[in-house]
């Protein structure tokens, strides 16, 4: 499934845990949409939420641009018994700008 997404942040990490082994990767915050229009959820909430997810640290190259939109390819993964969207590519389509609409 391909996903264009807005990207707001993207920071690499790297964790080492008690037994030495390293964690990598990158943290990312992004809008799993490109069409923003006021929106009423079913549960009341107004809007779209954000999601942070970890990419791999070697993505770090496919990032031209934060803020960007890009194609988000993810594929369905069961963790601890849960779907989970795991994002398996990714391509920078472009910049994007925020301006005030009256």
């Amino acid at each position: 499934m391909k996903q264009k997404c807005v990207i707001f942040y993207a920071i690499p990490y790297e964790i080492v845990d008690d037994s030495g082994k390293t964690n990598e990767g990158i943290s990312c915050t992004y809008l799993p949409t490109f069409d923003l229009v006021p929106i009423i959820n079913d549960n009341g909430s107004l809007g779209t939420a954000t999601v942070k997810q970890s990419l791999p640290a070697d993505w770090i190259d496919k990032l031209e641009q934060i803020p960007g939109v890009y194609d988000i390819t993810f594929k369905m993964e069961s963790v601890g018994g849960k779907p989970m969207l795991k994002p398996v590519d990714i391509a920078f389509v472009s910049g994007v700008k925020f301006s005030e609409v009256k």
